[in-house]
C-alpha cells in the first residue's frame, strides 16, 4: 500500500511539474500586439491616432500570417496600468502588456504630422478646387523578450480628392474614423511593407499549452486565461490540476506541492486573450492550473 501510494504521489506531482517542457507547440503565426497609435501632429483629436493603429492592424491582419491583439483589447490593459499610451521604449510597462495579452511583440506607433488643405487646379478656364490630406505615421516594432525596439520606420503618404474645402474635410475627417482611416492609408501603406518584412524575420515563440482557470459562468462554464493569442481552436482539450497539500519545512518555507489531476476540460468558444470550456470530467474551479491534454500536445 506504502508503494502504490507513493507511485501515485509521485504520478501526481509529476503530471504538473513537466507540463511546460511536454506540451510546448511553436506559433503558427507572430504575434503582434498593436496599441492605439498616439496623436503628436498639430492636428487636435485623438481619434486619428486610433484610426491610424486600427489600419495597422487590419491591414496586417488581412496578410493571413499575423495573430493580432489590437487596440480594442489592449487599452483596458492600459487603462489598468495607469497609462494612456504605450511607450516602446519602456520595456518594464513593455513586459506587463505583454504578459497581458500573450505577444512578445508590440507594434507601437504615433500620428507625428497630419494636414489637410486646399488649392485650385486646372488650366485657364477649367479649374476646380481639390483638396488634400497628407501624413506622417511612425511605427516601433519591440520584442519584449529582449527589451530591443528591433524596427523604426516612418511612413509618409498624401490623398487628393476633387471639390469641397479643408473645413469640409477636417469635419468629415473628425466626425467619421473611416474617412480618417482612408486618409492615412496611404502613409500604414508606405512603412508596412518594412514591419511585415521585419515581423516575418522574427523568432516565432514557443508557447506553453498550460494555464490557469479563472473564473466560472452559468451553466458549468468556466473561463481560462489562453485565447486566440495562444492559437486554441475549439474542441481542445486541457486536463485539470489542483494543488491539494503542501510539504513545508522547518521554517514555514514550501518545499513541495503535492498535485492531483480533478478534471477535463473542453474548449468551447475562444476570446482574443481567454476561452470559454466545458467540463467534460471531473471539476475545475477558479484557481486551478491546467495543461494541454496529450492529443492537443
Amino acid at each position: 500500500m506504502r508503494t502504490a501510494a507513493y507511485a501515485l504521489g509521485a504520478l501526481a506531482l509529476s503530471a504538473l511539474i513537466p507540463a511546460t517542457a511536454q506540451a510546448q507547440v511553436e506559433a503558427e503565426r507572430i504575434c503582434l500586439a498593436v496599441p492605439a497609435f498616439q496623436n503628436t501632429s498639430d492636428w487636435r483629436d485623438d481619434g486619428i491616432g486610433f484610426a491610424a493603429s486600427h489600419e495597422v492592424a487590419d491591414q496586417l491582419f488581412a496578410t493571413g500570417e499575423f495573430t493580432i491583439v489590437g487596440p480594442a483589447q489592449i487599452r483596458p490593459v492600459l487603462e489598468d496600468l495607469e497609462v494612456e499610451w504605450m511607450d516602446p521604449y519602456n520595456t518594464e510597462l513593455a513586459n506587463k502588456v505583454a504578459a497581458r495579452v500573450g505577444c512578445p511583440y508590440i507594434l507601437a506607433g504615433r500620428v507625428s504630422r497630419f494636414s489637410v488643405s486646399s488649392y485650385s487646379a486646372g488650366i485657364s478656364l477649367v479649374r476646380g478646387k481639390m483638396t488634400r490630406a497628407e501624413a506622417t505615421v511612425d511605427a516601433y516594432l519591440l520584442n519584449t523578450a529582449s527589451g530591443a525596439v528591433v524596427l523604426n520606420v516612418e511612413g509618409t503618404g498624401s490623398k487628393t480628392a476633387a471639390g469641397g474645402s479643408a473645413r469640409e474635410a477636417q469635419a468629415a475627417i473628425k466626425g467619421n474614423i473611416g474617412v480618417a482611416r482612408e486618409t492615412l492609408r496611404p502613409a500604414v501603406e508606405d512603412l508596412l511593407e518594412r514591419v511585415i518584412r521585419t515581423a516575418r524575420a522574427l523568432p516565432r515563440p514557443v508557447y506553453s499549452l498550460a494555464g490557469n482557470v479563472v473564473g466560472a459562468g452559468d451553466g458549468g462554464a468556466v473561463y481560462i486565461d489562453r485565447g486566440s493569442n495562444f492559437e486554441l481552436s475549439v474542441g481542445q482539450r486541457f486536463l485539470v490540476f489542483r494543488i491539494i497539500d503542501e510539504i513545508r519545512g522547518t521554517d514555514g518555507g514550501v518545499l513541495d506541492q503535492i498535485v492531483e489531476q480533478v478534471g477535463v476540460i473542453e474548449v468551447s468558444r475562444i476570446l482574443s486573450q481567454s476561452a470559454v470550456c466545458t467540463v467534460v470530467e471531473g471539476e475545475a474551479v477558479e484557481g486551478d492550473t491546467i495543461r494541454a491534454a496529450p492529443a492537443d500536445r
